[in-house]
């Protein structure tokens, strides 16, 4: 890297030059490899299967797009570039979502410095997809102003299937109501799942909330939903040893079976 300067005689005249030379193949060499990773990265974010975005949120939490890349943008209604009006901006995001993402959002990053939040956000057929986004903080300006960095992942399948699941669920547990037998069903620590009307007619009792333990005195209430006194809904004592004292909840065979997954003969 050369640095000329001019040499003057005393009427100011240029009568020459010289130069100062400096060594600069180092600097040059590391410029080039910062240019190269640069672009290294550029590719793999583009090349990444959901979106990286740079966003800025204004004092008053107006936010504005600064930068986005990866595979998933191609979907997506909107790019980065020339700020789009507040309410063009919300359009191109699902109505039930406005209130998380412009307001609860804003709130998170600015309390804790992070978020992490599911939402809708319109493609560029009209349709809404379900994406996954982990926001953090990376520059807090001056005037109140915030810089994030967001990575978001397409789980609109995700979605789908749970949402199938929870409908099969509730389509179980009505199968199981409308059922004239009685049943009930308890999870791994006896916490009681479901219990239908035909099960409250023959034992004459129900669980008063859903965390009810099935052989405690959770169970107070009577099949018509009135409360038990407390002698008539402890249960706790219907198992016993031979000889006539009480065997503790965790102790019973069923409660043992269930937590070892085998069957106890």
């Amino acid at each position: 890297l050369a640095y000329p300067s001019p040499l003057h005689d005393a009427k100011g005249n240029i009568v020459g030059a010289f130069n100062v030379m400096v060594d600069v193949t180092e600097m040059k060499n590391l410029e080039d490899d910062l240019r190269q990773a640069v672009t290294h990265f550029e590719t793999l974010v583009s090349n990444l299967p959901g979106e990286v975005a740079k966003l800025h949120y204004g004092p008053d939490n107006q936010k504005r797009l600064l930068y986005l890349a990866g595979t998933g943008q191609d979907r997506n209604a909107f790019q980065a570039g020339p700020e789009l009006p507040p309410e063009e901006f919300k359009r191109l995001f699902h109505p039930d979502d406005h209130h998380l993402l412009f307001e609860e959002v804003p709130k998170r990053l600015r309390e804790s410095g992070y978020s992490e939040m599911r939402f809708r956000v319109m493609k560029k057929n009209g349709a809404f997809a379900w994406v996954l986004t982990r926001e953090s903080v990376i520059e807090r300006l001056p005037d109140g102003s915030l810089i994030t960095e967001a990575v978001s992942l397409d789980v609109t399948k995700e979605m789908e299937t749970e949402e199938a699941l929870a409908k099969s669920q509730r389509k179980f547990r009505e199968l199981l109501q409308a059922l004239p037998v009685g049943v009930f069903t308890v999870d791994i620590d006896g916490t009681i799942q479901i219990y239908n009307d035909a099960a409250a007619a023959i034992w004459g009792r129900r669980p008063r909330s859903d965390k009810a333990h099935w052989l405690t005195e959770a169970w107070l209430e009577d099949a018509q939903g009135s409360p038990l006194a407390k002698e008539d809904g402890d249960i706790t004592t219907w198992a016993m040893t031979p000889d006539g004292t009480p065997l503790p909840v965790y102790e019973r065979p069923m409660q043992q079976s269930m937590r070892q997954g085998k069957l106890l003969k």
